[in-house]
């Protein structure tokens, strides 16, 4: 099992070489995928708004709106006679429910924005693992996924589509299967691993390091979440536009640190089962890394 305090100082280490690199790289995917999120989510939650019944409330306050509108009664018991049937009626009403079509639809946006986010993380992971064991900027990061940027992309995307269905199928399973593919960005990026053949590689390397990974991933979760909530109490009234902003940069705050630990769980779960050394694999990820 790997060595907690290991990962850890070897994480620092990386931070101290190039702290901004390490943020800047993973801002550029964190960032954009959370806005696109936000705004498939934003369009599922307006669309099913717009197609809820009314609720009892409103069917009082409605019926009430008309009574007013209407000529006045010819005497006092009338008009309250005439109130206290609404309101025996609206009481009767059922109360309002979504039809199942658009509560499916509502978690097809859902399922949708949180694969985008998935995708996005795995591709900011790839950023971030040529930082995690060499030297250099947000650019030289980039230009090393560059180079396996079919093979990162086919990961992402076949893992976020899977994780979306996942989500769908109850939301554990969604969960289950974003872990299980948290390595898939690192194999594709420094193994010769096609995309889906990069997934194959996640789940095998996540037996090797499984309770890790797992601890990080709910521990990461815990912070993020919790950070959104306490920021969104305080700022209860953000328009739709400067909440996703703020949620894009809490996450691209909040999130390098835990995707470079990951990073580094990955290099000795493949050390583990492959049985190469733990330096000969730092210094591939180096090479790899190198500007030019």
């Amino acid at each position: 099992m790997a060595s907690e305090s290991g990962i850890m100082a070897e994480a620092f280490a990386a931070v101290r070489r190039s702290p901004l690199a390490i943020f800047a790289a993973s801002a550029l995917a964190i960032m954009p995928a959370h806005l696109l999120a936000s705004a498939v989510d934003y369009v599922g939650a307006r669309g099913i708004t717009a197609e809820t019944p009314p609720t009892r409330s409103e069917q009082v306050r409605s019926r009430r709106a008309e009574l007013a509108d209407r000529a006045a009664p010819a005497s006092p018991e009338a008009n309250t006679a005439e109130q206290r049937e609404v309101l025996r009626q609206a009481s009767g009403t059922p109360p309002p429910t979504q039809p199942l079509r658009l509560r499916f639809g509502r978690g097809i946006t859902q399922a949708i924005a949180i694969g985008i986010l998935f995708a996005g993380l795995l591709l900011a992971q790839a950023a971030i693992v040529p930082l995690a064991f060499g030297q250099g900027g947000a650019a030289a990061a980039w230009a090393a996924v560059g180079a396996r940027f079919g093979s990162v992309c086919a990961a992402a995307f076949a893992g976020a589509a899977l994780v979306a269905v996942g989500i769908l199928c109850l939301v554990v399973p969604g969960i289950v299967i974003a872990i299980v593919f948290f390595f898939a960005a690192p194999a594709a990026v420094s193994e010769p691993n096609g995309g889906f053949a990069a997934l194959q590689r996640s789940v095998r390397l996540f037996g090797r390091v499984w309770p890790e990974l797992v601890a990080l991933v709910f521990v990461t979760a815990g912070i993020d979440v919790g950070l959104h909530e306490l920021v969104f109490r305080l700022f209860p009234t953000l328009r739709p536009i400067p909440a996703a902003l703020v949620d894009a940069a809490l996450s691209a705050l909040v999130l390098p640190f835990p995707l470079l630990l990951s990073a580094i769980l990955y290099l000795r779960a493949r050390s583990a089962a492959d049985g190469v050394p733990m330096e000969e694999l730092r210094q591939y990820m180096r090479r790899i890394s190198a500007p030019g």
